[in-house]
């Protein structure tokens, strides 16, 4: 139960990022940001499941290993590298077809130069761009797509909440089969709302937190 309450939300977001924003292909190359985070983490894997080559972003040792674990093939620590750098060198100077941002700010920004010319950037978050920034990303011919998987429920969009339905029961067998799973952190009880809540601004975060009803 507790790995069902934690599943769908991290879960539509990646796959409305990855199969419908940017229609990512076997063999294209993708720089997922945060591997080891609540997205990141399924991100990585249904990367791996769409037949992707796959880079990640991670700040420890620790989440490097979680990261392997999902079978990434470039693991980065952006503490300690320069993730342009590393992924230039990774696809011979060319950029990924693909970067998955979570972060947002200045690693929108610099992903700008790690996706490779016609590539696309999928984004969670808005990051402020002056005119230098879309004179690059229009001289790349990128193409720069943002996902919010609340979409259909802000707008009151009710045939695109059956449609994400649709995604989560399409998704169920690959779950079953253990192709996708959660990593969850934290299950807090109710009345720890706050301390949930602290831990999720403190960053740094592995897997998921969930509140149980107890």
């Amino acid at each position: 139960m507790q790995d069902g309450a934690a599943i769908p939300l991290v879960l539509l977001t990646a796959y409305e990022a990855l199969v419908e924003r940017v229609n990512l292909q076997a063999g294209q190359t993708i720089l997922i940001h945060a591997a080891a985070g609540g997205v990141g983490h399924i991100a990585v894997q249904l990367a791996h499941h769409l037949g992707a080559r796959i880079a990640v972003t991670v700040s420890t040792e620790k989440k490097a290993g979680l990261a392997q674990g999902l079978d990434a093939e470039k693991i980065i620590n952006y503490k300690e590298q320069d993730f342009v750098q590393e992924v230039l060198e990774w696809t011979d100077g060319k950029g990924v077809d693909v970067v998955f941002d979570t972060v947002g700010g200045e690693t929108f920004l610099r992903s700008l130069n790690a996706v490779r010319v016609g590539g696309k950037i999928v984004s969670l978050l808005v990051t402020p761009l002056t005119a230098a920034d879309m004179q690059l990303a229009r001289l790349r011919n990128l193409s720069l797509c943002y996902e919010l998987m609340l979409t259909p429920q802000v707008m009151k969009q009710h045939d695109e909440r059956i449609r994400q339905r649709k995604i989560l029961e399409h998704c169920t067998k690959l779950i079953e089969d253990g192709k996708i799973g959660v990593l969850v952190s934290y299950a807090l009880p109710f009345a720890e709302v706050q301390q949930a809540h602290r831990l999720i601004e403190q960053g740094g975060m592995s897997g998921e937190i969930i509140l149980t009803m107890v």
